[in-house]
This record gives structure tokens, sequence and C-alpha cells, in this order.
């Protein structure tokens, strides 16, 4: 409704220095590579930057499923989660905070087996590839095919972006929060 899609446009204009830096951010190609601890928190962060919400797309791939004792440091999760895939569970989740975002999880090994899908096109097209990943072996393999592609593994220009959007939400963050607590107190 208009209403919502003024509220996050001023959302964003408040947030980012400029519209400039929100389509930068929107129109980012990424691909996450885990969806555990540390997933769950770049999940998070690029649905509240709004990453992937124009041009850009998010992509995240985890082979892991979910257990009960995930969901004490994987907050995406519930009890109702358990067993299902982390990559597309965590992609579902933060859709349902972001409808805007475009998401995807797959259940796909990074690795020789799955060129056919994460092809030289596919690597080539990247923005940026995140890595989230806490098995060695599958750091190892990623990062081969990544630097075999001429992909950062860390873009520079997404690094800035980011160095950017935290330079102007923090503050922003904070006051909204004092703000918040100002007036369920007062």
């Amino acid at each position: 409704d208009t209403a919502t899609t003024e509220i996050y446009t001023l959302s964003l204009t408040t947030l980012f220095r400029s519209m400039e830096l929100q389509v930068k951010a929107a129109n980012q190609k990424v691909f996450l590579v885990g969806c555990g601890a540390l997933g769950c928190e770049y999940l998070k962060g690029l649905s509240l930057m709004g990453v992937g919400t124009g041009t850009g797309k998010v992509l995240v791939t985890d082979m892991d499923t979910i257990e009960t004792s995930n969901l004490s440091r994987q907050f995406l999760f519930r009890d109702s989660d358990v067993g299902t895939s982390k990559s597309k569970s965590g992609a579902r989740v933060v859709k349902e905070w972001n409808p805007a975002m475009n998401i995807e999880g797959v259940e796909k090994f990074v690795g020789p087996s799955t060129e056919d899908f994460f092809s030289d096109t596919f690597w080539g097209d990247l923005d940026l590839c995140w890595n989230a990943l806490d098995n060695v072996l599958a750091l190892h393999e990623e990062e081969e095919l990544a630097h075999a592609r001429v992909v950062g593994l860390v873009a520079p220009r997404l690094v800035l972006l980011l160095l950017d959007l935290l330079e102007a939400v923090l503050p922003l963050l904070l006051v909204q929060q004092l703000k918040l607590v100002r007036d369920t107190v007062c």
C-alpha cells in the first residue's frame, strides 16, 4: 500500500546518505556461502540494508539442516524449522522481513561437482561472494573456485558501500532507539 511504500522510502532516505547509495545496495548480486550463526547475521544485515531489492539478488547456500542445538545461536530459525534446510529457511525468514528482497536459498555444495550450477557465468555476474563457513575444507574449495574465476571474496566497492552504510546507519539507529525509549517511558 501507499503508506507502507512512503514509510519504506522515508526510512531508506533517512538511513542512507543518498538514494544513490541505496540503489547500489539494491543492485548488488551477492552469493552467501553458509547459513549458520555467521550466515544468519549476514542475511539479517543484507535484508535490513536493502541489498538485492532492485536488480540485484542474494543467493545463499548451505548443505546443512536445522537442528534443535542451532536454535540458541542461529536466531532466524524456530522450533518449526528443525529438520529443514538452513539456506531455504533463512531466505524465507528474511524475505518475510523485507518482501522486496530478491533472495533464493539453495542446497548446493560449492565445488567441482556443481560447476554446472556455479558456472563461469554465475561467478562472473557476482559483485560479492561472502563466506560464512565454519568448515575449513569447504572454505578452501570455495576460495579456489572464486579465485580461479577472478571473483573477489571481498569486493572493494561493496566493502566501501557497507562501511558507508554503517557510518550513516549507526547514529540514526541510536537516535531511533532513544526516541523509542522516550516514547515508551513518557
